[in-house]
């Protein structure tokens, strides 16, 4: 298939798209998760994760169908969490993070979720921005919580948003 180029006056490509996770995207899922952090999950992590009760979670594909980003959530009496979410690096700044983040809450308000909980490396201000737009609040903060390769430590933020008015 030829490449698609967008010159002055054609129409741009499709904007990107979610899909709903599998078990069949679990090596998919693993191989982006480890494309977007230093330490990626082993695809039974994903497997025992998607096989548990009240889990869910989206695929953000480009017009050409190739993954962007990935969510996975978890929902359990009312209460939602963000199990992981990532952005490739090459799709970051694009809406990707958003689209992804619009559809977990629209799903968990779907299955009954009033808050969203999430844990998010106290570095990562591209990401604590984006969860603040999105009238996340830091709660809580958990010390040492994720390990770096270099064996260092470092804190997570816990933030919340409410989803009923």
């Amino acid at each position: 298939m030829p490449a698609r180029f967008v010159t002055a006056g054609s129409t741009p490509p499709l904007p990107p798209r979610l899909v709903d996770l599998g078990v069949a995207h679990v090596p998919l899922l693993s191989a982006l998760h480890g494309a977007c952090f230093e330490a990626g999950w082993r695809p039974q992590t994903f497997l025992d994760l998607m096989q548990a009760g009240g889990v869910f979670g989206f695929l953000a594909l480009d017009w050409r169908e190739r993954p962007l980003g990935f969510a996975l959530c978890r929902i359990t009496v009312g209460e939602g969490e963000i199990l992981t979410l990532g952005v490739l690096r090459e799709a970051r700044q694009r809406g990707v993070g958003k689209l992804l983040l619009s559809g977990v809450c629209a799903r968990l308000a779907v299955l009954g979720g009033h808050v969203l909980f999430l844990e998010v490396a106290e570095s990562n201000k591209p990401a604590t921005s984006l969860y603040a737009s999105f009238g996340f609040q830091q709660v809580g903060k958990r010390k040492d919580y994720y390990a770096h390769l270099d064996g260092s430590r470092e804190a997570a933020l816990v933030m919340r948003r409410d989803l009923l008015g």
